[in-house]
């Protein structure tokens, strides 16, 4: 597990070093640098998956486009260098990237530290880190490089859904285009027995249909090959005595949260998965209930990162750590804020206790309705 992230000079942040957990909550203000946490992840991630001898960190890729160094380095303490250290455990990793020009598109490790030992040998990287380093570092870079992303935009309905090949992809993707042919190719296998709702048979079609089930009453589910196309059909109905129809006619809630629950339930143990904004399209009840899932999904053995704005998932995460679901210690709410002239802090940890309470609320954090209902009074 990535116990804590440092930066410098990456983006807004001059200098920061923040803590992470099994559920971590990522909200506050927009702009404030909530994206920059997920995206100094996903640098490394689709470095490693685009080319794993790459000496050289990809700005531009399949998940994420930051533009040029300019862009990404900040503009105030940093000139042409940003650094990035991840924690696990006993051990941090650091890596410094460089660009030669601000107009680059890619930056080049310029040096790579482990537990503060500058590592001399960088003639060959392999998923950017140097091959003889010892195997619980490479492990660091192996959680980072198959780790789970699904982004706020995510695909809408769809007739049909692309038939994926099942020995390349493992992951729903990052706008959730693989979800259906996830399912549809692992349909008939078991869900971890302590995510299986009971009452349910342990297939993991029939348990992410009783999970939609609870978001939208009464429904079903059909996934079906389009024989000779490479396309899979997903039709859904809200009641025995309807007809399927596909996610064009079932509304976007459906299709946003869809590639959520294949994803929390398909992950395998130690697994990372970052999740930004899930309470798309979704209403009050769907938001706290997706809010519950992922405290589910992180008191299985993964991590899992969450971007929201919703108080609703943040409440639906405080129900579970009261309902036991999951362990308050193991839960982090990352709140991040525009610093002022008094307080110069972009982001405040907050921490639960065993009955869901909040350590501290700091002014601004989930705080709007009351302030919009105090004038309306």
């Amino acid at each position: 597990m990535i116990d804590r992230l440092h930066f410098e000079s990456l983006k807004c942040f001059s200098s920061l070093s923040i803590e992470l957990s099994n559920l971590t909550l990522l909200t506050g203000a927009n702009s404030a640098g909530k994206s920059t946490i997920i995206q100094s992840l996903l640098l490394l991630h689709q470095t490693m998956r685009e080319n794993e001898w790459s000496k050289r960190v990809l700005l531009n890729g399949t998940v994420v486009k930051l533009g040029t160094v300019a862009e990404v380095v900040n503009n105030v303490a940093g000139r042409l260098s940003f650094g990035l250290g991840v924690c696990s455990g006993r051990n941090t990793i650091k890596w410094t990237f460089e660009g030669d020009v601000r107009s680059e598109m890619s930056m080049k490790v310029r040096e790579f530290l482990v537990n503060n030992n500058v590592q001399q040998s960088l003639a060959r990287l392999y998923y950017l880190v140097p091959e003889d380093v010892p195997s619980e570092i490479r492990q660091i870079a192996s959680s980072i490089r198959g780790l789970d992303y699904i982004s706020a935009e995510r695909i809408g309905p769809r007739g049909l859904y692309s038939l994926a090949d099942k020995n390349t992809i493992s992951t729903v993707g990052a706008r959730g285009e693989f979800a259906p042919s996830l399912l549809f190719q692992r349909q008939g296998e078991p869900v971890p027995s302590h995510l299986a709702l009971p009452d349910v048979p342990n297939t993991l079609l029939k348990q992410v249909q009783a999970r939609l089930g609870i978001l939208f009453p009464g429904c079903e589910l059909s996934i079906s090959e389009v024989k000779g196309a490479n396309y899979v059909l997903l039709q859904f109905r809200n009641s025995p005595a309807n007809n399927f129809h596909s996610t064009i006619n079932v509304g976007f809630g459906m299709t946003q949260v869809f590639p959520i629950i294949v994803a929390g339930l398909v992950a395998e143990e130690q697994h990372l998965m970052i999740v930004e904004n899930p309470e798309v399209h979704l209403h009050p009840l769907g938001q706290s209930y997706i809010g519950r899932f992922l405290a589910e999904i992180s008191a299985s053995g993964n991590q899992v990162i969450v971007e929201s704005h919703s108080d609703h998932v943040l409440n639906g995460i405080r129900l579970a750590a009261s309902d036991k679901k999951v362990d308050a210690k193991d839960v982090c709410i990352q709140y991040f804020r525009l610093p002022d002239e008094s307080d110069k802090r972009q982001n405040i940890s907050i921490k639960l206790d065993s009955d869901g309470r909040l350590d501290v609320w700091p002014n601004g954090f989930f705080d709007q309705i009351e302030k919009d209902l105090t004038k309306l009074r």
